[in-house]
């Protein structure tokens, strides 16, 4: 019963990939690859949900805004399984210090981690290790590197495709620049790819320039300054790929006095973010839920304890992509707490 179940979990994952995306691939293509990865992932023995001592981690890179809503959904997916202990791992922006808690968890017999990775590279082996000894890894918008049981993710691409089509919605011409995450992260830059390359070729459109981020206001503020700097304020767009980001890119454009002749798009909804574009200070920001993130990772990540689904045989790792969508002074108000 519990294989067969997890072979419907599979489909079921498989067919929400199917319509959602997959990065660059064809979605078809995507869907018939990691329905036949996902199949072999049933592999191992499904857990009693119910017994005694059940332990999962939760491995934040950053306990930031994101993390909070996160940690919220976790808890709230296990509030009818008092059994199981939740820990939340903050790494403080150290991918060195998120490799050495996953060890910490594998040492100590968790059953489960679900992360949200500070450095994809870094976390692969110690993902694989996991894995091996049955400790269940999903992630959350960006995962490890290596093949693990599975992930929730914003698809970077849809949110870079969704921003350019926007600003072209709104605007008859703009020079665009963008700040993107650290290079370590290639499936997350595809974000900026995607802006770019949709704003290619279409009149009045130019795209001038990308930075490399690190998730921080205070490093996207300097890079703000130093693109104003660099092209003497010409230009109209900056698409960051997160709401902490363009926040720090707010700040900057506020402090050049060019609030209102420059719009700045963000990505997750985080109420700060809602209350600038409120106060006319972004345009935009990509909205996933991120309370509904943490509870959708977690029951994925129940069901793979539950029916022996696990990543140590996986080529991939199969993914389902969030829904996104943009909010902008035509709806703020709809979403401000």
């Amino acid at each position: 019963m519990k294989r067969s179940a997890a072979k419907m979990l599979v489909g079921a994952l498989a067919v929400m990939l199917l319509f959602t995306g997959c990065g660059r691939r064809g979605a078809a293509e995507s869907a018939a690859a990691d329905t036949s990865e996902a199949a072999a992932a049933v592999t191992g023995t499904g857990i009693d949900l119910t017994q005694e001592g059940l332990k999962i981690g939760f491995s934040a890179g950053n306990m930031d805004s994101n993390a909070v809503l996160w940690e919220e959904g976790i808890s709230q997916a296990l509030s009818s399984y008092p059994n199981i202990e939740l820990t939340t791992f903050d790494a403080g922006g150290s991918g060195e210090k998120q490799v050495q808690q996953f060890e910490e968890m594998i040492s100590q017999g968790y059953n489960a981690i679900i992360c949200n990775a500070l450095d994809t590279s870094a976390l692969a082996a110690v993902t694989t290790e996991a894995e091996k000894e049955g400790i269940r890894v999903v992630h959350m918008n960006i995962g490890p590197e290596s093949p693990h049981t599975a992930g929730l993710n914003n698809s970077s691409w849809n949110i870079g495709v969704m921003v350019a089509n926007d600003v072209m919605a709104k605007m008859d011409s703009a020079k665009c620049v963008a700040i993107g995450p650290p290079v370590s992260m290639e499936a997350i830059a595809q974000g900026v790819t995607a802006f770019e390359e949709t704003l290619k070729g279409k009149d009045g459109f130019e795209f001038l320039d990308s930075q490399a981020g690190d998730w921080t206001t205070e490093t996207a503020n300097k890079l703000t300054r130093d693109l104003l700097t660099k092209y003497n304020n010409e230009f109209d767009v900056i698409f960051c790929h997160s709401d902490q980001m363009a926040i720090g890119a707010a700040q900057a454009v506020d402090a050049a006095g060019l609030t209102g002749k420059i719009k700045i798009y963000g990505a997750d909804g985080l109420q700060e973010a809602l209350t600038y574009i409120k106060e006319g200070k972004m345009e935009g920001s990509v909205y996933c839920n991120g309370v509904q993130q943490g509870i959708q990772t977690t029951q994925i990540c129940l069901y793979a304890m539950a029916t022996g689904i696990d990543g140590s045989s996986l080529a991939a790792t199969p993914e389902i992509t969030a829904p996104v969508l943009i909010i902008d002074p035509s709806n703020v108000d709809e979403y401000l707490e």
